[in-house]
């Protein structure tokens, strides 16, 4: 008994000393050890008062009709972070949302820049712009912010597997000004850091 109440002190002393390091300390080492401009903004607590939410899943659910809709919806913008970018509906109402006047933008892994024909050639060729996160490992976001207002996120990749073969989900999270603004200042630091798609 005495051997556990001594080894739950020790272990309780030793996770307060690693909690106690200083975090700017923290901080700044990992700031030497980073890549220029990889260090994400810090977290952000928000309070969302008249935010609605709809969640979806796959496969086969309804997953992309929700991202296709919230899209057709779009008066004013839709910033999209997308790692796989192959879903036609998807990529199809981007292409009408730019042709009604909404300000497209895409920002795209790298694995979407190659020389066939694909959803970041077909977003170009509608005049949208498009730009190649290449500074990362990997740009994993599935994220739309739309009209300032309201975003989508979530595991589901915007790819036809990710409907029809992949257990995933996605949020529609609208009336939600504040969170629209922190993944858009997310966005444009995305976008300081990556290349025009050509």
């Amino acid at each position: 008994m005495i051997m556990n109440k001594t080894k739950h002190f020790v272990l309780c002393a030793l996770l307060a000393l690693s909690l106690s390091s200083s975090p700017v300390s923290a901080r700044n080492s990992h700031h030497h050890s980073a890549k220029e401009g990889q260090i994400a903004p810090p977290a952000e607590s928000l309070t969302l008062t008249r935010a609605e939410v709809t969640v979806a899943f796959s496969p086969n659910g309804e997953a992309a009709d929700v991202v296709v809709n919230a899209i057709n919806g779009a008066n004013k913008q839709v910033l999209v972070q997308a790692y796989g970018f192959t879903s036609e509906p998807i990529i199809k109402a981007l292409g009408d949302a730019k042709a009604r006047g909404v300000d497209v933008e895409a920002i795209l892994d790298k694995t979407n820049e190659s020389k066939r024909y694909n959803g970041a050639s077909y977003l170009r060729n509608h005049d949208i712009s498009v730009w190649i996160d290449s500074t990362v490992a990997i740009a994993h976001n599935k994220v739309m912010v739309i009209d300032g207002d309201s975003v989508i996120t979530g595991s589901f990749n915007f790819t036809k597997a990710a409907q029809e073969k992949n257990a995933e989900n996605v949020l529609f999270i609208r009336h939600a000004p504040a969170l629209a603004k922190e993944y858009s200042k997310n966005w444009m630091w995305r976008q300081g850091l990556s290349h025009k798609y050509n």
